[in-house]
């Protein structure tokens, strides 16, 4: 790793472009990296990086910022959350990793939709991917025989 260090006034996108490359020119202690990575970087949505790398279908970017905690449920101003983001751009594959790490399917946006209910087709298919069978029986209580939302 280089041993310059991150300066205060690095542009949002220089420093996700630094992590994107594996830039070792940007040293971080691991409070000051989850401070400055789940800041809000676009205010006008309310948005952190993990949404832009939702948005932008940047996996290992998703992976890493989860990694260091970045907050999975984080709501932006349409009260959209990562996985709400995953879902409507049909970005299935992530919304899996998001589920495998937690995130709530539950969280009802400023439209009153939840995550669950973007999830096209079967929901129960993407509860394969969580960590607990409470879970599932969770999920299983709020669809009707149809699997569609009660």
């Amino acid at each position: 790793m280089g041993s310059l260090c991150h300066k205060e006034d690095q542009r949002p996108d220089e420093v996700l472009n630094a992590i994107q490359n594996n830039d070792g020119n940007f040293i971080f202690t691991k409070e000051d990296l989850l401070k400055r990575l789940t800041a809000v970087i676009f205010k006008q949505y309310n948005w952190t990086y993990l949404h832009l790398a939702v948005w932008v279908n940047k996996i290992n970017i998703v992976q890493a910022l989860l990694k260091i905690g970045a907050d999975i449920n984080i709501q932006d101003t349409n009260g959209d959350t990562p996985l709400h983001l995953a879902l409507i751009t049909n970005k299935r594959f992530l919304a899996k990793i998001l589920l495998e790490k937690g995130a709530k399917v539950d969280i009802k946006n400023v439209e009153g939709v939840k995550a669950i209910e973007l999830m096209n087709g079967d929901p129960l298919e993407f509860m394969k991917f969580r960590r607990t069978e409470t879970e599932v029986e969770d999920l299983e209580g709020i669809l009707d025989s149809k699997n569609t939302i009660k």
